[in-house]
């Protein structure tokens, strides 16, 4: 018996980027190791927090159209993989559910660039860490109980396949039927920059139930990943 998984994510942004001003725009694998990707840009009002003490990351929010769900991107403070790494070493349930909650993040002017992507990945050998979480006997002969489902006798799990894919673009991750044209927005607040320019994490969620519906890193334009 195989469980697969599948997970797969379409939206539209609250606020669009507009596709002429996409442009390739160097990425950092590395700090001494740039590649070109396309880069969205634009100028807007987002909820941003600098968690730099905590998490050693900045924040940003992306909201979908409608505002029920969001886009979160963690943004290491620091360059290169020791940045990113840091990052995520200093994550956990709490302080991610800390730094997405909406009363610890300002309204705040943004100059925000954002890499185009899609990523489809695959995963397997899952077994030993649901294991970890404690689901154990599934895959095993002598424990495992599908009766529920069937006359399922002498059956076990032996394999757990994951597999997600999100696409990321100016529309959102789903073509609009009209495109919203955002003017640039003129002030005299100098806007903080938000540029997505080196590895970083980000996370959608479901802001009603606050539930993590899909994880992700973008560290290599190459392999997308």
């Amino acid at each position: 018996m195989a469980i697969v998984n599948a997970a797969y994510f379409k939206s539209t942004w609250q606020e669009q980027f507009l596709p002429e001003r996409t442009q390739p725009t160097p990425f950092y694998v590395t700090p001494g190791q740039p590649r070109s990707v396309p880069m969205m840009m634009q100028e807007s009002t987002f909820n941003y927090g600098d968690f730099s003490s905590q998490i050693a990351a900045r924040v940003l929010e992306l909201p979908y159209k409608g505002k029920a769900m969001s886009m979160f991107i963690f943004l290491p403070s620091e360059d290169g993989p020791g940045g990113f790494a840091k990052m995520v070493s200093q994550l956990s349930g709490n302080n991610v559910r800390a730094a997405t909650n909406g009363d610890l993040l300002n309204s705040r002017l943004v100059e925000l660039q954002l890499p185009k992507f899609k990523l489809d990945v695959k995963v397997k050998g899952l077994i030993p860490a649901l294991m970890n979480t404690g689901i154990i006997d599934i895959f095993s002969f002598d424990k495992a109980n599908f009766t529920t489902l069937g006359p399922l006798r002498e059956v076990a799990v032996e394999t757990v396949i994951h597999k997600a894919f999100v696409e990321v673009n100016e529309e959102g991750t789903e073509a609009a039927a009209v495109t919203a044209l955002i003017a640039p927005v003129r002030s005299f607040i100098q806007p903080i920059r938000f540029h997505c320019n080196r590895p970083f994490l980000f996370l959608i969620r479901d802001n009603g139930t606050r539930s993590i519906l899909f994880m992700g890193a973008y560290k290599d334009p190459a392999t997308a990943a």
